[in-house]
């Protein structure tokens, strides 16, 4: 975590951020389930995907959260220093569709509420 006091713990589709001198201290990653996790330390985050959206938590706790990028099945393909790419299944042009997340601020080009 960007935070050197906490760590994140996933278990079973759900997160947690725990702080480590006091594992009674601890709030859960405001998505879920838990599909995916990415941390990028150039940017000081570290992302978390459901199914449908991401959230990202920097040092200071929750930094953003998206818009609903798909209906369902959200998959990151590509990560950058920048952004995040994905994918998803745009059931209204029956085909693959792809979306782009600022990492600074959670700005998207591209899903399903654009």
């Amino acid at each position: 975590m960007p935070d050197p006091e906490k760590l994140c713990v996933v278990s079973r589709g759900a997160g947690y951020l725990v702080t480590a001198r006091d594992p009674s201290a601890w709030e859960a990653v405001q998505v879920m389930p838990v599909t995916d996790v990415r941390a990028v330390p150039s940017a000081g985050v570290v992302v978390f995907a459901d199914f449908t959206e991401m959230v990202a938590y920097g040092a200071e706790g929750l930094r953003w959260r998206t818009k609903r990028l798909s209906w369902d099945g959200l998959k990151i393909i590509q990560v950058t220093e920048r952004s995040i790419i994905g994918e998803y299944w745009d059931m209204r042009t029956e085909m693959m569709q792809t979306f782009e997340v600022d990492l600074s601020s959670g700005a998207q080009k591209g899903g399903v509420d654009e």
